[in-house]
Order: structure tokens, then C-alpha cells, then sequence
């Protein structure tokens, strides 16, 4: 299987404006590394970004640099969409639709849900609900993501509720 790799401009076409900002909007601004929520050695800074091992922000970072490594993260994760579904399945896609599995893949775990991913991208998404919910574990306890999981079951009843109205439309 071959890896899609789009250079910049195509990446700048597939960047919705309204997704990125909402994107941006659903990640909290950390100037300074912060602990991540899953565990105790990982940090993040900017708007989630992870920090890796040859990564040392302890001095913080300028507002700017958060949004260079913000648009950076989200091609990434844009493009871990595309190889995880492929072209012809990701130019279909709605802007909500993109955006959860964007989601997904920004914070890396698009690959442990595969049934959430199959029902999404067929517009199944009454069974999208039942597969979205994400934990993270302290201390040997599963504890709910609830945040993202919430701002996740609210995107997905609304594209149920956006279905409904097409078909009743659609009827009349």
C-alpha cells in the first residue's frame, strides 16, 4: 500500500478555514509544558502538541511558534487521515466528518478505533456514538476523556439531526 504524501499546496486546499479554527478552538493554549491527563511523564505545549524527547520548551513559547506548531500538528494529523481511509474516502467526507477524525488522529489514537472510524465515514452515525468514547488510565483506573468525548457526541448527534432534516426534506 502506497502513503499518500500531498505537498503544501494540496495540504493549504485540504485545510478548511471553519475546521482549522474550530480545531484550534477545541485545544487549550499552554505557553508554558503542562502534564498531560494520561499519564505523568508526557507534557504538551501550544494546542496539544506532545513534546518529544529532542524537544526542551522549558523557557515556554511565543504565541506565534504555538501557532507554527499548531499548523504543523494539523497537517500531520490531516494526513494520517487520508493514509488511514484513503484519497477517495477522505474527499467524500463532510467538514464534520473530517474534523472528528482529525481529532482522532491529532491526538493519536485514529488506530484503536476502527469501528468508529468504518461507521463515521459511512455516515452510520448513530453507531459512530456507541464506538467515540475515549479514556485515558491513572494509577491502574480507566477514567472518561469527558471533554472530548462530550464535544464529540454533540458533533455526531448533529450530523444525525443534519441527516434527518435531508431526509424529511427529500420526502416533502
Amino acid at each position: 500500500m502506497s502513503v499518500y504524501t500531498p505537498d503544501i499546496r494540496t495540504i493549504a486546499i485540504m485545510e478548511n478555514e471553519r475546521l482549522y479554527n474550530a480545531f484550534q478552538k477545541g485545544e487549550m493554549l499552554m505557553i508554558y509544558p503542562e502534564e498531560t491527563l494520561e499519564d505523568g511523564d508526557t507534557q504538551m505545549i501550544g494546542f496539544g502538541h506532545l513534546i518529544t524527547n529532542d524537544e526542551n520548551f522549558d523557557k515556554g513559547l511565543p504565541l506565534r511558534e504555538c501557532w507554527n506548531i499548531l499548523e504543523r500538528d494539523y497537517a500531520e494529523a490531516l494526513l494520517k487521515v487520508v493514509n488511514h481511509i484513503g484519497v477517495g474516502v477522505f474527499q467524500k467526507l463532510n467538514t464534520s466528518q473530517v474534523f472528528l477524525l482529525t481529532d482522532f488522529a491529532f491526538n493519536g489514537v485514529l488506530h484503536l478505533f476502527p469501528k468508529f472510524t468504518r461507521a463515521l465515514v459511512n455516515e452510520h452515525y448513530e453507531k459512530a456514538i456507541e464506538e467515540h468514547k475515549r479514556y485515558y488510565t491513572v494509577g491502574g483506573k480507566k477514567k472518561e476523556l469527558k471533554r472530548r468525548n462530550e464535544m464529540t457526541k454533540a458533533i455526531l448527534e448533529d450530523l444525525i439531526d443534519q441527516s434527518r432534516f435531508l431526509v424529511q426534506e427529500v420526502i416533502e
